[in-house]
């Protein structure tokens, strides 16, 4: 009885301990500097909660201002979770003055002091993935991430839509970067919520073409549904895709999966591309789409025209700036 007795009390006093401060913190994560961008001259932007800034050499929003990416690195870890941002899109005067323009470190710093990296999947208190390490990419560039260059928008002005050439830069730098530097990443996750949702899964291939054999890559799409030509108008989509310059960034990639046949793709009726970037340019600018000719007058898109031809030295307009959030 008195081993048993004993015994109790033992377990008893380990439980007790294991309850204490002390003893939770010896189990919370460490947390690693974040290093700079070996391409660029500025370092990293610390924040209060372990976050960091950094600023890619080359990476531009669409104002043309520089940007870059926030990181929380895990000693250890063996999952790095990459968010994209939401936010809309930039293809009229009303959707481009809701859709941020820039994105600097002050931005960064301002939204982690206003607790916007301690939530939702951040969160280091309720989330499953608390304890692994984090890249967050902001969206400035209203292409949901996938835009291949200037191009004029109606009410706006010229836009620098980077996105696709931004997440290649961005991807240099965590495969060849921060990787290499956690050392013990055997999964990415990759996740999306609205814009970002898009921009994570027109960009999957390309992360996956980037990650070192053995690591295993899954995508997370929040609110970004694939919507039929009933919902997403074929004259709408043809704007966009000729707006964001899809045909030299995503078509490439995507191939033979983003043709006409495929009704519930956000490419869905888009023409074959191009032989070349120039014919692309030197098409028509005022050629009305078929499939929105076709339309009931009351279901047609009010602005389904090719965007006009782009100036070969662009000055940038100084569109509305949306706040940071």
């Amino acid at each position: 009885m008195r081993i048993v007795l004993s015994a109790l009390l033992c377990w008893v006093a380990v439980f007790c301990w294991s309850i204490q401060p002390g003893a939770a913190s010896a189990q919370s994560p460490q947390f690693l500097s974040v290093p700079r961008d070996p391409r660029g001259a500025q370092p990293a932007v610390p924040t209060a909660d372990h976050w960091s800034f950094v600023p890619i050499a080359g990476a531009k929003c669409r104002n043309d201002s520089d940007t870059g990416l926030g990181a929380r690195l895990v000693a250890g870890s063996r999952t790095l979770v990459i968010t994209l941002q939401a936010g809309g899109a930039c293809f009229s005067g009303l959707s481009c003055g809701v859709n941020l323009n820039k994105y600097s470190a002050t931005d960064f710093v301002n939204a982690a002091q206003s607790g916007g990296f301690d939530r939702g999947i951040w969160d280091s208190n309720g989330s499953g993935l608390a304890a692994d390490s984090h890249v967050f990419i902001p969206y400035c560039t209203g292409d949901l991430f996938a835009g291949g260059g200037v191009a004029q928008v109606d009410g706006v002005g010229l836009q620098n839509f980077a996105g696709y050439a931004n997440m290649g830069l961005f991807f240099d730098y965590i495969v060849d970067t921060l990787l290499p530097l956690l050392g013990s990443v055997r999964e990415v996750k990759f996740v999306g919520l609205s814009a970002g949702g898009f921009g994570a899964l027109l960009n999957t291939p390309r992360l996956r073409d980037r990650l070192p054999v053995g690591v295993k890559l899954g995508l997370l799409q929040d609110s970004a549904p694939a919507l039929d030509n009933e919902l997403f108008l074929p004259c709408h989509q043809q704007r966009l895709h000729d707006q964001w310059r899809f045909a030299e960034t995503i078509r490439p990639v995507c191939g033979a999966r983003c043709s006409a046949t495929n009704r519930t793709s956000i490419t869905s009726s888009i023409p074959p591309a191009p032989a070349t970037a120039a014919s692309a340019r030197s098409r028509a600018t005022s050629v009305r789409s078929p499939a929105c000719s076709r339309r009931p007058r009351r279901r047609a898109c009010p602005a389904c025209l090719r965007p006009r031809a782009r100036p070969t030295s662009p000055t940038w307009s100084s569109s509305r700036t949306a706040s940071s959030s």
